[in-house]
């Protein structure tokens, strides 16, 4: 499932709208046939249908684009099924996947895909980044709001390295590439390093 500025990592829980008629006849394949839902950050449009005034993306499929090839997948929960045809779902992000062959093409992607296993992560290591993601969030926050510092304290108290990274994810609005980035490191600990580097462009300090 190929989307504009989307990418997904592992512990996420993403909430969609499913509206077009191709993802709504997807959505329908994976819960008939029990089936993995990957969401992959989309790459170039390989197909833009005409979209005049009378244009209506519920019933008519919209841009078609190419995925990456490495993407997170695991299994949906639908929420609710609308009177018109729209899929509200929860994605839970379980694995790291790469593409090895399309089985589908259209109206919607089938894929065969391998499981990315992460490579060994030092736990000690692991241990210090998540102290050290907390500690400069905390920071960072404190000169903006110091009950959203003490907020982000708490939650992200106790947290292990990869849950503490998840909820920092779902706390500011990351672009697709950025989280793709994450996603392709081989560890939590790689991921926790580019993470530190980005918070200072979120949540500037201030001088005086």
């Amino acid at each position: 499932f190929p989307l504009p500025d989307v990418a997904v990592l592992p512990g996420e829980i993403i909430s969609l709208q499913v509206f077009e008629p191709r993802y709504r006849k997807m959505i329908e394949a994976v819960e008939s046939r029990d089936l993995l839902l990957g969401i992959s950050l989309a790459g170039k449009v390989l197909h833009s249908p005409d979209q005049g005034a009378d244009f209506d993306p519920f019933l008519r499929n919209q841009k078609l684009y190419e995925p990456n090839t490495i993407l997170g997948c695991g299994p949906i929960v639908i929420k609710d099924r609308l009177p018109d045809g729209r899929f509200m779902i929860d994605l839970h992000v379980k694995h790291k996947s790469e593409i090895i062959e399309f089985t589908q093409t259209l109206p919607f992607y089938l894929a065969k895909v391998a499981k990315i296993e992460d490579a060994t992560d030092d736990q000690k290591q692991q241990m210090d980044l998540a102290n050290k993601l907390r500690t400069e969030l905390v920071l960072m926050t404190k000169a903006l709001d110091p009950t959203i510092s003490t907020t982000i304290a708490r939650e992200l108290d106790g947290l292990e390295l990869n849950e503490a990274i998840v909820t920092i994810l779902s706390m500011a609005r990351f672009s697709g590439e950025f989280k793709q980035r994450l996603l392709e490191r081989t560890n939590w600990s790689q991921r926790a390093e580019v993470l530190i580097d980005k918070l200072p462009e979120l949540f500037p300090r201030t001088t005086h």
